[in-house]
């Protein structure tokens, strides 16, 4: 009999947890359609299983959302259980506000539960809720301001200013504050680790802390009112053995492969220093904690697979906390401080939910290409504008763009208007051969001798030969620095060893570095300098000497005949002439 009613409470629980979730989801999809909030209810907290009887919720001056819940996991007989508060946001910013330990089956320890928010007219957000002492049943009402992320960085205020305390015994177990985090200001932290001969060269990870410090407040909105997003970088463990990685595996089952595993194998070993790692009984709550917060960099050698182009500039997830940079087997083996700065803040970006188009993509296997090269997208993310190269070097920045230019209809393009970016930077744009055009003022898009035509049809993102054309696409720019995904939840990706969207098919190469390099060069300009003379000489020598390398010197007969000789002398001192030794 005693089993029965169990039993019957048992149900009867889970039907109530049940009929709660499902009454908060629909009043949520509700009120969404009354304050027509552009949101909808985290997957990663909307739908827990174990959801508590009890919720509540409140609406800023901003029509923003904040929900506040219990959530009690079930565990077996024994098991030392845990309770939580959790918050969640019309942003999609989410945590914990309160989490208590006890026993399941004695039920010694404490118990979290009846959260209560409320907004005040100043945005301010309070909470009150109960922490019940086990056996005996005190209970001891709780009230707090924190946990709430006032600057929308994806870290709780109470985080910032008093530290994680990851399993609630008051012990702190990453120290925010102390790492220089300001609950009005935004943070990103980074841990990076590196191969034995490929850490970033002295000065390069500086170059991009400055980059995210000099964005104008209005593309953060920090509420210091302070420019910039302050970016902790730790450069840490710099021996990992120089290795190649070819083990490719498809982490979510969807027949795809995701990443490589020898990436999570060093994670696995290496992430956190070695002296926060050096105390196993602290290490897994500092973990714990730090996997809360930051993300994680390998600067690796190289890819060995026939799954993944050798030459690949880097791999990340999208969004996620996991990025590499692998530049091994680049001309400079990965020692070019514009190619680390550059390919590190590119792959972070994916990481921030930034693609090579913004927020604009073709999901389709191997089509990465056609929103790629976007005229209107000037932006670190688009392979345009990754790495700096020689003939339109001085338009070059490191950053994420900061407008959003507007779009181009490749069915139907006004010349005289051009692409309205900066008058001050080139652009490459096709159609083929991809040329020069200037980003503000007029551009001849369908190469005649005139900059007046309207409704011109033309590929303009096509500027590799090697990628099929795409035309008609209604190119949009995007404002890369206010669409930023700063918060570390919410998406699998987060998960150690879960890396469901990835860039493994779809990154910058050597070879596409190279092609982009000789754009807007004459063939016989092999340093592409706007001029023909010793200097491309020393350059052809060298090649004759030894082998074709790149830039190549092989430009005769016709496009090259793939050895380096008299022929291609001739053809390069013919233009020496010309230009006028």
């Amino acid at each position: 009999m005693d089993y029965v009613k169990k039993k019957d409470l048992i149900m009867k629980n889970y039907i109530t947890k049940a009929v709660l979730a499902g009454i908060t989801i629909f009043l949520l999809a509700f009120c969404r359609q009354v304050h027509a909030l552009n949101w909808s209810p985290p997957q990663a907290h909307a739908f827990d299983a174990e959801w508590g009887d009890d919720f509540d919720i409140a609406v800023d001056t901003n029509n923003n959302w904040h929900v506040v819940y219990s959530y009690h996991p079930e565990n077996g007989d024994g098991d030392i259980g845990t309770s939580y508060i959790k918050y969640v946001n019309s942003t999609g910013a989410q945590g914990i506000i309160a989490q208590a330990i006890y026993y399941g089956d004695i039920y010694v320890g404490e118990y979290v539960s009846s959260p209560t928010i409320d907004a005040d007219s100043n945005g301010g957000l309070h909470v009150i809720y109960v922490r019940q002492s086990l056996p005996s049943h005190t209970q001891t009402l709780m009230y707090t301001t924190a946990n709430l992320d006032r600057d929308g960085d994806g870290l709780l205020d109470d985080w910032e200013t008093e530290g994680i305390y990851f399993n609630d015994d008051r012990r702190i177990d990453l120290d925010l504050s102390a790492l220089g985090a300001d609950p009005n200001h935004k943070d990103l932290f980074v841990e990076v680790d590196a191969m034995v001969g490929r850490a970033p060269a002295a000065g390069t990870l500086d170059r991009v802390v400055n980059a995210f410090a000099a964005v104008p407040n209005a593309l953060v909105n920090n509420p210091d009112g302070r420019d910039g997003i302050t970016l902790h970088i730790q450069l840490d463990e710099t021996n990992i053995p120089l290795a190649d990685w070819s083990s490719f595996v498809d982490t979510d089952g969807d027949g795809q492969l995701d990443w490589v595993s020898e990436f999570d194998v060093e994670k696995n070993g290496h992430f956190g220093t070695p002296q926060q790692r050096s105390k196993p009984d602290d290490w897994t709550n500092i973990k714990a904690a730090k996997a809360l917060v930051y993300r994680y960099c390998i600067f690796a050698n190289k890819f060995v697979s026939p799954h993944v182009h050798p030459k690949t500039s880097g791999l990340a997830e999208l969004p996620g906390n996991d990025f590499m940079v692998t530049l091994g087997a680049w001309s400079t083996a990965g020692d070019d401080p514009n190619q680390q700065a550059a390919t590190f803040m590119h792959e972070l970006g994916h990481t921030l939910n930034l693609r090579h188009g913004g927020d604009q993509y073709d999901p389709a296997p191997g089509m990465d290409y056609r929103y790629n090269f976007k005229p209107n997208y000037h932006s670190i993310m688009n392979y345009t504008w990754q790495m700096p190269h020689p003939a339109y070097a001085s338009s070059w920045l490191l950053d994420y763009s900061r407008e959003t230019l507007p779009e181009l209809d490749e069915s139907s393009l006004n010349e005289p208007i051009g692409i309205q970016g900066n008058a001050s930077n080139i652009v490459p744009a096709g159609p083929l051969p991809a040329l020069l055009v200037n980003e503000n003022g007029p551009v001849n898009w369908n190469r005649d001798e005139d900059e007046n035509d309207l409704g011109v049809a033309a590929d303009i993102n096509h500027v590799r030969a090697t990628d099929p054309a795409s035309p008609n696409d209604v190119l949009t720019g995007h404002n890369d620095w206010q669409n930023l995904r700063y918060q570390l939840w919410g998406h699998r990706n987060f998960q150690d060893g879960v890396h469901t969207e990835t860039t493994i098919d779809k990154e910058m190469t050597l070879e596409i570095f190279q092609e982009l390099s000789r754009i807007g060069c004459a063939p016989w300009d092999f340093n592409c300098d706007g001029s023909v003379d010793f200097d491309d000489f020393a350059i052809l020598g060298n090649q004759w000497l030894n082998e074709p390398g790149f830039p190549s010197t092989d430009i005769a007969p016709g496009a090259g005949d793939g050895v380096v000789d008299f022929w291609d002398l001739t053809v390069f001192l013919e233009h020496w002439l010309e230009s006028g030794i």
